[in-house]
């Protein structure tokens, strides 16, 4: 049976996985916890980082680690399309599908191995939806890169991360259709991806 799967995790590091019904907010299985999965201390979607570095794809409790990638501490991505992950030193690195820059280092060249995003230093936090990416850095500035919308039939794209600019100091990211930023004096933003746009958020 086809469903929609949640993954949490315990503050002892555990992660358990609740499977809902596709069509209804119905728990089909669960809460049922992954046993192979030794003391997580970072749960993003479908992805995690262990206590000893390695990082697993929950969808199938694979390891995703590379040799050449340590002292990881955030990730983020589509497993299908490309994941990106934040290192202890604040830089950023990130592999898979590059068709719309989105790993960040000036090509559009697919890697399976991860490669350094250019101009990203000191970040604290990032966040990956399916084309594009947000960072925050530790000034409280924001970077994207990836998608950013479309001139007729062509889609456009960028690279390199750029700074979005004319946004107080943020202090939270999320990524998805757009991006929601979410700033020092507790207002949220929207970023349009396809207009590059930022619009204030009004609450009533």
């Amino acid at each position: 049976m086809d469903g929609i799967y949640i993954y949490v995790m315990t503050t002892t590091g555990r992660i358990y996985y609740i499977k809902m019904d596709f069509y209804s907010p119905n728990v089909v299985e669960g809460p049922t916890l992954i046993r192979n999965i030794a003391r997580a201390s970072y749960l993003n979607k479908s992805l995690c980082i262990c206590d000893e570095g390695q990082i697993f794809n929950l969808h199938t409790t694979a390891s995703l680690q590379d040799n050449n990638l340590n002292a990881i501490c955030k990730i983020s991505g589509a497993i299908n399309r490309h994941i990106v992950v934040l290192k202890k030193d604040g830089t950023v690195w990130g592999w898979g599908h590059n068709d719309l820059g989105q790993l960040g280092n000036g090509t559009y060249e697919d890697s399976q191995k991860p490669i350094q995003t250019f101009k990203l230093f000191d970040i604290i936090e990032v966040s990956a939806n399916y084309d594009y990416n947000l960072a925050l850095r530790k000034d409280g500035t924001v970077w994207y890169w990836g998608y950013c919308g479309r001139i007729g039939d062509s889609l456009i794209s960028q690279n390199i991360p750029v700074k979005i600019d004319s946004l107080p100091k943020a202090v939270s990211i999320c990524s998805g259709f757009n991006g929601l930023i979410m700033t020092i004096d507790g207002s949220y933003w929207l970023f349009n991806v396809n207009k590059k746009l930022k619009t204030k958020i009004r609450f009533n």
